[in-house]
């Protein structure tokens, strides 16, 4: 404990002495006792008139003093109280007067002890506070250790709150249970307290100290995915591996359980851009259009939190069966002919093909036998009736083991000669000419229908430059009108409808032509209004036109009204610049 002495020399026989001692401690209420004291010491001193006084001790009068040796003047004591943080300090003054000698009054200062106050907690670090913790992971809660004191430790978080530990000493250990992310909702990091009591024995001392601290989620947050499930669709592979992906034609139901963690929610769960449904934890959906075996599912939680899962088939590159035909007959005029039949297929997983035909004139397809090499078809079959008159088409369907089909339609028509006569009339080949009236040998097709040439039809099939030949193009949402000094030819213009203004306007005065109403020549007038009626008139305080003459009527004349200013209708809406019509199909050939 503190103490100090404090002298003061009044002769060469004698001398004061101040004495200041720390001497109690007071820990819970943050204060220490001061005793003081003043003595005199002297050698067959004396003295009169003797006043003097100390701090916490009263004074001391005597007219008459003799010391030999010490003594004692003044005693007594008084409490000095601490700062907070349990540092302290105390003003000790004292003074000495007597007739044959002074001690002016002076002060010092005692510093004290300083007196362990409230512990102030810190996470993991002592004394700076690290407040990054996570849920479910241990840390350390520091106090300022003092020999005797002990600590209530309690947290706060959002509307929950406990005690942690009591009793402790200088630190303890704490796991934030995970069940306090429920106060964060969408969020990954919350905010809370630690708040520390400290005791000494039974009774607490000061105030209550805090700490904050930030509570993050656990890295292990992220959404559970369980085994994702493939469940093939296209019977096709099924039949051969339901374990295997083929490219184009594979169809998986993916079906995989999710799971949140740690008080939150699932947001979506997707499977290679396809939004999987929920059904009671379990999300499904269907994922076709694979390039890879490989199955990707990512689940988001409502942190915003990802997980990912993968599952892995073997995957095969797989095209589905191509063919065409091709009918043609020996000359044109034979009824021999052939069918040919050329395609690939896939040869996956044993894959193999069969194939059907079927005549125009047949009433039900054939099966036939192609011959199949390293994913070629190949297949001919020989007519001895494809007769030159008629014309005829072969359907070809060829169907892997898959289940997958395509066809192809050959087609022959009528024997092509340049000319013929037969039982429906005179035949041209469809590369026959003509000369024109210059003697210029044309084509059919440019004879009739040359280049600029427009054609209507009502058929939305038909297209001339498949069916002709040459190069057409097809005119939309236009009439035709004929080309002259207004109208170039190939130009455009025009609109469907057009906006204009109606009646409903009534005209003011300044917008009504000028005009005037003349007077008859006996001096009687009429002011039309437009409709017909009007005003006579009659000179004033005059009863009746026949008890004047002539001479005395007034005549009555009426000035031009009207200012001819420009008015409007206003615009009332659009109207249709469509005659009536009829709507075809226009084709305009342009090479």
């Amino acid at each position: 404990m503190a103490t100090e002495r404090r002298s003061h020399a009044l002769s060469t026989y004698s001398s004061i002495h101040v004495y200041a001692d720390e001497t109690q401690v007071d820990i819970a209420n943050n204060r220490s006792y001061i005793s003081t004291e003043l003595w005199i010491y002297g050698s067959s001193y004396s003295a009169y008139n003797v006043d003097c006084n100390v701090t916490g001790g009263g004074g001391y009068t005597n007219s008459h003093l003799t010391a030999n040796g010490w003594v004692e003047l003044v005693s007594g004591g008084f409490w000095a109280p601490h700062n907070a943080d349990g540092t302290g300090s105390a003003v000790v003054g004292s003074y000495y007067s007597s007739g044959y000698g002074n001690m002016p009054y002076g002060e010092f200062t005692l510093t004290l002890s300083t007196i362990p106050r409230a512990s102030q907690p810190s996470i993991n670090t002592y004394p700076n506070n690290s407040p990054d913790i996570t849920a479910g992971v241990a840390c350390t809660i520091h106090m300022n250790k003092h020999a005797n004191f002990t600590h209530k430790v309690s947290y706060s978080f959002g509307k929950k709150s406990g005690v942690i530990a009591t009793g402790v000493v200088d630190n303890c250990s704490w796991t934030p249970p995970t069940s306090l992310l429920d106060q964060i909702g969408t969020a990954t990091v919350g905010y809370g307290g630690i708040s520390v009591e400290t005791y000494s024995g039974s009774t607490k001392i000061g105030e209550t100290k805090t700490c904050n601290f930030n509570l993050h989620v656990p890295n292990d947050s992220k959404p559970i995915i369980g085994d994702i499930s493939l469940v093939e669709q296209h019977a096709g592979v099924k039949e051969k591996n339901d374990n295997v992906t083929v490219q184009q034609i594979s169809r998986k139901f993916v079906s995989v359980p999710v799971t949140a963690k740690y008080s939150t929610s699932i947001k979506s769960v997707v499977c290679d851009g396809v939004v999987l449904s929920n059904n009671n934890g379990t999300y499904t959906g269907y994922v076709s259009n694979k390039s890879n075996g490989t199955y990707t599912v990512i689940a988001t939680d409502n942190r915003g939190l990802q997980s990912t899962g993968t599952v892995k088939q073997t995957y095969y590159a797989y095209s589905k069966p191509y063919v065409t035909a091709s009918l043609k007959r020996e000359n044109d005029t034979s009824q021999n002919g052939t069918l040919s039949v050329s395609g690939t297929y896939s040869t996956i997983l044993s894959n193999t093909v069969r194939m059907s035909i079927k005549r125009n004139d047949a009433s039900s397809a054939t099966s036939v036998m192609p011959m199949l090499s390293n994913g070629n078809i190949s297949f001919s079959e020989a007519y001895t009736d494809l007769y030159y008159t008629l014309s005829f088409s072969v359907t070809v369907t060829v169907t892997d083991s898959f289940g997958e089909s395509v066809s192809a339609t050959a087609y022959l028509g009528v024997g092509q000669y340049a000319f013929a006569m037969i039982k429906q009339g005179v035949v041209l080949g469809p590369d026959s000419y003509l000369f024109d009236k210059q003697n210029v040998i044309r084509s059919i097709l440019d004879f009739f229908y040359p280049v600029g040439t427009i054609y209507t039809t009502e058929d939305k099939d038909f297209n001339p430059s498949t069916r002709w030949g040459g190069t057409w193009e097809l005119i939309k949402d236009r009439m035709i009108i004929g080309a002259g000094n207004s109208y170039a030819v190939k130009s455009t213009g025009g609109n469907s409808s057009h906006a204009h203004t109606t009646g409903g306007h009534t005209l003011t005065v300044n917008e009504m032509p000028s005009h005037n109403h003349p007077t008859t020549s006996n001096g009687q007038f009429t002011v039309n209004n437009g409709g017909g009626s009007g005003i006579s008139g009659i000179p004033a305080n005059t009863p009746a036109w026949g008890s004047l003459s002539p001479a005395d009527w007034w005549r009555v004349s009426v000035s031009n009204t009207g200012g001819s200013a420009s008015h409007s209708h206003g615009n009332t809406g659009s109207a249709s610049n469509l005659p009536p019509y009829y709507s075809a199909y226009i084709w305009r050939r342009t090479a």
